[in-house]
């Protein structure tokens, strides 16, 4: 639980009442994942927030294909280790979600219910402070994509690799990153074939 409450005392400071509590709200660690799993689909309601320590997490929409009935993802998000991984406006407000969230093989977790957090909330004061500033996270995260997506496409392949570190294509398939980084699978691929930092 140390690197969760680093990551936590990190966002907000949280004290001796909060790091007593938490670990029993938890489920034990599930994992590592011999294959991808997807955990919630569109439509479905997030019930679940999760620590990962170890693994990747995508979060993608389907959406049409180029022939009748083909269907395509096209990925809005990745997680990388040592994240909160969640679907914030299904969690927190309990509504269905509108994509899918996938967790990559060799991915470890350590999971909360949305009943244990709102124990947390009736019990502590800093679960609100968190879940407010995680909240607040989420214009940074659309503005780093918008400011991602300006980029050149080998300046743009290359500051997502050292983010997420090349072991990230190890997880995901050639096209489900093309698509997080909007360029044509073709094009990724000549870049990490020519272009890949040693």
């Amino acid at each position: 639980m140390d690197d969760l409450f680093s990551h936590l005392h990190n966002i907000h400071s949280v004290g001796i009442n909060f790091r007593n509590l938490l670990p029993a709200r938890m489920v034990p660690i599930e994992g590592p994942f011999t294959e991808n799993r997807i955990v919630l689909r569109t439509g479905e309601v997030a019930e679940w927030a999760y620590w990962m320590p170890a693994g990747y997490a995508r979060a993608f929409v389907e959406i049409p294909g180029e022939f009748p009935n083909e269907v395509k993802h096209q990925t809005i998000k990745f997680w990388k280790p040592r994240e909160i991984v969640l679907v914030k406006d299904s969690f927190f407000k309990q509504q269905p979600s509108t994509h899918f969230l996938e967790f990559s093989r060799d991915t470890v977790l350590r999971s909360i219910s949305y009943d244990q957090v709102q124990f947390m909330k009736e019990q502590t004061t800093e679960a609100n402070d968190l879940i407010v500033k995680i909240l607040s996270d989420d214009y940074a995260e659309v503005f780093d994509r918008t400011t991602l997506l300006t980029l050149p496409c080998k300046e743009r392949y290359s500051v997502f690799l050292d983010y997420f570190h090349p072991r990230i294509e190890q997880y995901f398939e050639l096209r489900t990153i093309a698509s997080y980084l909007c360029m044509d699978q073709t094009t990724l691929a000549i870049l990490r074939n020519g272009g890949r930092k040693k």
